[in-house]
């Protein structure tokens, strides 16, 4: 083993016994894109068991219309809307 990948061995046990998380914010539900009023939909197919999402109710059959009071447009708005926040926010 070199010397790099012996620090880097080094540096990731210290991190985990440290308590270090690698959590990052996600949506927690599968979706095929969808139309809904001639916009963009999102028809959550699944939610996983430990998202928010499945914390607020929301259902395989639910659609995602809009992020943050606007209309969903593209996918970006999603991405934007959940990278704001720290995992399990």
């Amino acid at each position: 083993m070199n010397v790099c990948a012996l620090f880097r061995s080094v540096a990731l046990v210290l991190l985990l016994a440290s308590g270090f998380s690698f959590a990052v914010p996600w949506l927690g539900v599968t979706f095929k894109k969808s139309t809904y009023q001639n916009h963009l939909a999102l028809n959550v197919i699944g939610v996983h068991p430990e998202s928010g999402c499945f914390s607020a109710g929301m259902v395989a059959g639910d659609l995602i219309v809009g992020v943050q009071g606007s209309p969903l447009t593209d996918m970006s708005q999603i991405q934007s809307a959940v990278s704001g926040h720290k995992a399990g926010q």
